[in-house]
């Protein structure tokens, strides 16, 4: 799973900070394997979460979770736009 996400300037810092408290939820969920965050090097702002996953619907389970709806919810001011989510073999 890949989510692409653009932070507004002035919340990049308290974005990559939550990313913390994100590895933390996910290692409580079923069929969680590894989650990272990549920064793009020539725009700090343009980030990157590459989530793996045991299975698709397990991925797909976090994502309907209230948890997922929390940090999602937490997170929306943090963002210059919609984030996009795929799903990479």
């Amino acid at each position: 799973m890949g989510m692409f996400y653009t932070v507004k300037p002035d919340h990049r810092e308290e974005f990559v900070a939550s990313f913390d408290g994100v590895t933390d939820l996910l290692a409580d969920m079923d069929g969680h394997l590894e989650t990272d965050l990549l920064v793009n090097r020539a725009d700090e702002n343009d980030t990157f979460i590459s989530s793996q996953w045991r299975s698709r619907e397990d991925a797909m389970d976090f994502f309907r979770s209230d948890a997922f709806r929390e940090t999602v919810s937490q997170g929306r001011d943090m963002l210059a736009d919609r984030p996009r989510h795929v799903f990479l073999a």
